[in-house]
This record gives structure tokens, sequence and C-alpha cells, in this order.
């Protein structure tokens, strides 16, 4: 049986109060690709205690992967 290899993404950061500087939990962070004009949501986290997401994209929902990279915003 052969096996496929699909790739994984990550985004990653932290969430911090522009004001303050202050680490922000609970915040929803997305990841947003246009295909074919349309926006599209790749995925999404939410900020922990220290503010910090990670978003984790599989190969397969992004189009064209791996030869296109997404303009992720």
């Amino acid at each position: 049986m052969a096996t496929t290899t699909v790739r994984l993404y990550r985004i990653s950061g932290s969430v911090t109060d522009v004001n303050s500087g202050a680490t922000a939990a609970n915040i929803r962070v997305e990841a947003w690709d246009r295909v074919a004009g349309t926006p599209v949501i790749f995925g999404s986290a939410v900020s922990d205690f220290g503010g910090s997401y990670q978003i984790s994209i599989d190969e397969s929902v992004l189009p064209g992967a791996p030869q296109v990279i997404p303009a992720i915003f």
C-alpha cells in the first residue's frame, strides 16, 4: 500500500494589547487567503493565557500547494 505524505503548515505568534503591551488571552486569530478572488478561511486558533496561538493548516486545503504559496492574511 502506498503512503501519501501531507505537509502541515503552521502559523504561530502572540497577541498583545497595542497600548499596554500586555498579552491577550482568549482572542480568536484566523488565517485567510483569496481563492479566485473570494476570501476563504484556512484555519483559526484562540490565544492561550500567555497570548500565544498556533494555527495548523493541512496542505490539502491550500489550492495549488505546494507549488503556490498562499497570501495568508
